[in-house]
This record gives structure tokens, C-alpha cells and sequence, in this order.
């Protein structure tokens, strides 16, 4: 006959064994957090980039959460939101695109990473971003020094949606020439797609200086900028194509040209005793145009009607002179 006592027990042990099982497996699952937060590090908030530029978007990894992590980089343009794999990689590579026809320059541009693993997922913060081609800490990719005569910049690339910039300095009332063509310019080759220019000076501005596509003696496919500056400075030339589909190897050119000098004016005519001296003689309006820095040269003659006859007056180099006594009629000029 059974023992229905041992029976009761056995079955009590087993129903033991099984709860401790159960209860030692909801102790694993509570150990299995899902990812933290990722740290974005660059570019970082509220900073500046260069459009037309490759941005390298870097991220530090969640500090809680089983590896392998896996990233999705999320960028708004300033209109819509587009996401880009990373894989496990802690850092994406993002072309801010440059076009003629499309430019995010001042666009208010945001972005976050999405990370996940094999037991959940997370959002990092969003970070804020703006394109300005020219901005305190900026750098051109070249730097050019414009003369009166045509000068080649040597010949450059850009891929698609992206954007050369070339950094010179500029002084108001000097006409700068910028062309991706021989042509009106007198020098280097004809580019084969089509460019697009741009000049920026202001620092975080989207304010164009100049622009400038198909036109002047370039034709359809190249562009040619004629520019006269108003303000002394540093300015950037950006070269793009006019679409995402024009881009390849350009040339590009670059000259000035001074404005007309005019001398100014001197006074006066004055009738004066023999053997007297007269006032001195001033300036009336300063010289303008040229090159802006200017050297004089006081010049005298006794001939009549003051047509020939003209003789330095030595030493006399000053915006103003003052002659001697005069024993017969004089006439002086400066020369600028």
C-alpha cells in the first residue's frame, strides 16, 4: 500500500523546483536595460557650417544598454526630416548640398541620433545647426590675390552639390572680375558645365555680395561676375554648380581693375606786389580713384599762358605749397 503522505511531499518539492525556476528568470529579464541616451559631441549646438560641405556628425556611445548598438542619424533641412544609417559607427559624413538653384544657406537645421539593441531604443537630444558660407572661425579651401591682369586660380573639382571657396581681399572702388570662362577675361580655359558664383562678405549673412549665372561673355554653361566693392575687406567667392547635376573640373580666372584717377583741385589764382609772396596755395578736393594712396609733385612756370615751360619745385611733395616772393608771373599745379 502507497504512503499517501510521501506522495503529498513529492509533489510539493516538485511544485517548489518549478516556482524557484520561474522566479530566477524574472531576476535575468529585469537585468536587460535597454540602451541610454547617445551624446552627441559634433558639430555642436547652435553651431555654424560651410554649405556645400562635408560635416563629419560625431556621437559618443549610451553609457547603459548590451552591445552592439546600432545608430540612425536623423538631419531636418528646414523643411523636412531625413534619416541616414550609421551603423555602429559613432560618427556620420553629411554633404550640407550647394546648388545655383538651391541653397540652405540660413537654414535653421537640426539634428539627433537614434540608437537600438536587442532589447529597446532611444533618442538622443536635438542639437540646432546653420549653413553661412563666411563666418567667424571660417576658412576658404584657396586664397587669391587679384592683380590688373588675368590671373588663372589653377584648375579644381567639385563633386556633386558641392561648393570651392575662395577667399581675397577686396578695396572699395576696385571692379573685381570672376569668370569660369576665357572669354572677357584673357586668360586660362573654358569650364564645360554649368558654374555657379557667389560673393559673400558679411560674417553669418546670406547676404550676397554678387552672384552671377549664364551671362556676361561667358555664354550658358560658365558664369563671369563683374563687381565693384563698396566696403574694404576680406570677401568669399563660392563656386557651385547651377544643379545637383553640374560638377566636375573648373577653371577660374580672376582680375581688377582701379577706378579713374582724377587729381582733385587746387586754389586759388591771386594777383599780389612785385617782389611779394603769395598765400599758399591749397587744396580745394582731395584726388580720388587710382589705387587710393597718392604721392604729389608741384610743378612752376614763368611761360605765358602757362601752356610749356614746367619745372619741378624741389622738395615741394605736400598736398599744399607755399611759394616765395615772385618777381613775374607764375603758374603752379600739382601733380598727382
Amino acid at each position: 500500500m502507497k504512503n499517501p503522505y510521501f506522495y503529498i511531499m513529492f509533489r510539493n518539492l516538485i511544485s517548489l523546483f518549478v516556482f524557484a525556476l520561474f522566479f530566477t528568470g524574472l531576476e535575468v529579464q529585469a537585468q536587460r536595460a535597454a540602451p541610454g541616451v547617445p551624446a552627441l559631441t559634433s558639430p555642436s549646438n547652435n553651431s555654424y557650417v560651410q554649405p556645400g560641405k562635408t560635416i563629419q556628425f560625431t556621437w559618443n556611445a549610451p553609457t547603459t544598454g548590451a552591445t552592439p548598438f546600432a545608430y540612425t542619424i536623423y538631419i531636418y533641412n528646414g523643411a523636412s526630416w531625413n534619416n541616414y544609417s550609421a551603423g555602429s559607427n559613432l560618427y556620420y559624413n553629411y554633404l550640407v548640398p550647394e546648388t545655383g538653384g538651391g541653397s540652405l544657406c540660413g537654414a535653421g537645421m537640426q539634428w539627433y541620433v537614434y540608437v537600438t539593441n536587442a532589447y529597446g531604443s532611444n533618442n538622443s537630444a536635438t542639437w540646432n545647426f546653420t549653413p553661412y558660407p563666411k563666418f567667424s572661425g571660417s576658412s576658404a579651401d584657396y586664397s587669391i590675390t587679384p592683380s590688373t591682369s588675368c590671373q588663372s586660380a589653377g584648375t579644381h573639382s567639385i563633386a556633386a552639390s558641392e561648393a570651392k571657396y575662395y577667399a581675397f581681399s577686396a578695396t572699395s572702388g576696385y571692379t573685381y572680375y570672376f569668370g569660369t570662362c576665357n572669354t572677357g577675361m584673357g586668360c586660362g580655359a573654358n569650364t564645360t558645365w554649368d558654374t555657379y558664383l557667389r560673393i559673400y562678405g558679411t560674417n553669418s549673412s546670406c547676404t550676397l555680395s554678387a552672384y552671377d549665372d549664364n551671362s556676361g561673355s561667358c555664354g550658358n554653361n560658365t558664369s563671369y561676375i563683374a563687381w565693384t566693392c563698396t566696403s574694404t575687406g576680406t570677401y568669399y567667392l563660392q563656386v557651385t554648380g547651377k544643379t545637383k547635376f553640374d560638377y566636375g573640373t573648373y577653371y577660374l580666372q580672376h582680375k581688377y581693375t582701379c577706378p579713374t584717377l582724377t587729381a582733385g583741385s587746387i586754389g586759388s589764382n591771386q594777383s599780389i606786389c612785385y617782389n611779394t609772396t603769395p598765400s599758399a596755395f591749397t587744396q580745394v578736393t582731395a584726388p580720388t580713384g587710382g589705387t587710393g594712396t597718392y604721392t604729389y609733385q608741384w610743378q612752376y612756370t614763368t611761360v605765358s599762358g602757362c601752356g610749356s615751360g614746367w619745372s619741378n619745385v624741389s622738395g615741394a611733395t605736400a598736398t599744399t605749397y607755399q611759394s616765395g616772393n615772385l618777381t613775374q608771373t607764375t603758374c603752379y599745379r600739382r601733380v598727382v
